[in-house]
């Protein structure tokens, strides 16, 4: 699910024709995704788990260090 929504955010500036690829748009963490550099540092861990075969839901309040 994750996987599917950042895709769809990363496209959205294609769509609108604002750029010819995604990893064009400089606010896009796409270039993350790409192995380039980008303007802020992007967290990947639930990416890396998901390629690994973890497939468990991450609370997304602990992954950025949140206590409920």
């Amino acid at each position: 699910m994750m996987h599917q929504k950042i895709e769809y955010i990363h496209h959205n500036p294609v769509r609108r024709g604002y750029v010819d690829e995604s990893e064009h748009w400089r606010y896009s963490s796409a270039r993350n995704y790409a192995g380039m550099v980008g303007l802020l540092e992007v967290t990947q861990e639930w990416r890396e788990r998901c390629l690994a075969g973890d497939r468990r839901e991450e609370n997304p309040t602990q992954s950025v260090g949140f206590r409920i």
